[in-house]
């Protein structure tokens, strides 16, 4: 089995900015964006990011392609200096755990340079009801949480079956504009989400 290490280099300037959802959900995609700040005088540039070890990647943006041997997303060359906002779908694998690191690289006529924003990414803290983990509880998600604590039915995320305080804190949520966030100060759960 080969093992690639994370290619870095501080040649150049930051290249660009990785922008990360706050957190990822075992088992579920997000989609990781890459921001390019390419230098003026730039005429060929390369952009490469290597998501964490066991993350399936999906679609590619911009006519990249995923590299299995190096394990690493690749987008170009672009023959321009044009910035781009490129994108990448990613999976984490069930039962991952942690905090995980992405490695990126920009190469803008031979010099490299480091992505060096959002360089890591913790596991959510989402509300169990929040199945898209977007730190927004929606229409659907709030039905169905309150069907499965009605029906006693086994919820995949957080305590099965559902408990009253979480259905409860999960209508609060949704009747006060949907977005939430987690906050460990305040008191236990479910009440850390605010």
């Amino acid at each position: 089995r080969l093992t690639v290490q994370p290619v870095s280099t501080t040649a150049g300037p930051p290249f660009g900015e990785r922008l990360l959802p706050g957190g990822y959900v075992p088992g579920l995609k997000l989609i990781v964006k890459l921001q390019t700040k390419p230098p003026a005088d730039t005429v060929s540039y390369t952009v490469s990011d290597q998501p964490p070890e066991g993350w399936t990647v999906g679609t590619v943006s911009d006519g990249g392609a995923f590299d299995a041997v190096t394990r690493r997303v690749k987008f170009g060359p672009f023959f321009d200096n044009a910035p781009r906002l490129l994108s990448y779908e990613v999976t984490p694998p069930p039962g991952e755990s942690g905090t995980k690191r992405f490695a990126g690289t920009g190469s803008a006529n031979g010099v490299n340079s480091d992505i060096t924003q959002a360089v890591e990414i913790p596991i959510a803290t989402t509300h169990p009801a929040d199945t898209d983990a977007d730190f927004r509880i929606v229409d659907s998600e709030i039905t169905g949480y309150g069907a499965a604590w009605k029906r006693g039915s086994v919820w995949a995320q957080g305590p099965s079956p559902v408990p009253d305080d979480y259905v409860t804190r999960a209508g609060f949520l949704w009747r006060r504009g949907e977005a939430y966030r987690f906050d460990s100060t305040v008191a236990s759960a479910p009440l850390w989400w605010v």
